[in-house]
């Protein structure tokens, strides 16, 4: 997340966690753990972008169901509000009701 522009997961991949360092900056995004259920094949069922704009408190996630955020886009800010756009992808329907996951 340093410069502008799409992190993403490796294709059938999903965001788990997001590591930062000291500071609240977008560049502080310093890598995210990317994982997959167990039984998930490696490519999405298919996905959407999804404008957040992140200028309200709260919390963001995919709207549709059974989506999942796979990356993410930001701006030229370096803040919160640079998160442009989630892309969300649908989650395989044999993992939907398993807690299983592979870490990347």
């Amino acid at each position: 997340m340093d410069h502008p522009g799409w992190s993403v997961c490796p294709e059938g991949y999903f965001v788990r966690a997001l590591e930062r360092s000291e500071h609240n900056a977008l560049h502080n995004l310093e890598k995210a753990e990317c994982c997959k259920p167990n039984s998930a094949p490696e490519q999405y069922g298919g996905c959407y972008n999804e404008h957040w704009g992140m200028k309200h408190e709260g919390a963001y996630r995919c709207k549709l169901p059974n989506t999942a955020l796979a990356g993410l886009e930001r701006d030229h800010n370096d803040n919160l509000k640079g998160i442009i756009k989630a892309k969300c992808c649908q989650l395989p329907p044999a993992s939907i009701s398993t807690q299983e996951v592979s870490p990347r």
